[in-house]
């Protein structure tokens, strides 16, 4: 749980859970999307260790639960009637940096990771192109506060996105 703003004017402010289901081999499959209710609840997350290379079978197993995710997006939303109103699918990257001391954003893909690294932040970027959650979050995962930073950072753009969806 994390709440939704550091401080509201009024001095309440929303909660916002966060669940998290790991995928941690080519055997198990993403939580499929029902609805454009569940896209717009939905933010896929890869956890990345900067200073590792990615091997083959990780690189091939993050290019197809991406293949996964936007088959299941396009699914989930094949009904939309305009495309101006076609939830967009939400992504990121959770990269760990040894030794970082806050938590950083990036939309595009930082300098200094391996080729399928970057190949694969260049792949996400165009299926999350113009989502409100997407991009690298660099953080510390060995120090707690900076971790729940960044998964608060990510939750609390959803709760954002969610937000103006409800206002439009």
């Amino acid at each position: 749980y994390c709440t939704a703003e550091d401080e509201a004017p009024d001095g309440r402010t929303d909660l916002l859970r966060v669940v998290f289901h790991t995928v941690e081999s080519f055997s198990e499959s993403l939580p499929e999307l029902a609805d454009e209710a569940a896209v717009r609840n939905t933010c896929f997350v890869y956890l990345c260790d900067n200073k590792l290379h990615l091997s083959e079978e990780c690189s091939s197993m993050y290019l197809a639960t991406l293949a996964e995710m936007k088959f299941n997006h396009n699914r989930a939303t094949r009904n939309t009637t305009a495309s101006s109103k076609r939830p967009l699918l939400r992504a990121a990257v959770l990269l760990h940096e040894q030794g970082a001391t806050k938590t950083s954003r990036c939309r595009s893909v930082p300098p200094g990771l391996d080729a399928d690294l970057t190949n694969f932040g260049k792949k996400l970027g165009e299926a999350c192109k113009g989502s409100p959650v997407s991009g690298f979050v660099t953080s510390h995962f060995e120090n707690p506060g900076l971790l729940y930073a960044a998964v608060q950072a990510l939750a609390r753009d959803m709760y954002r996105a969610s937000s103006r969806c409800k206002l439009l």
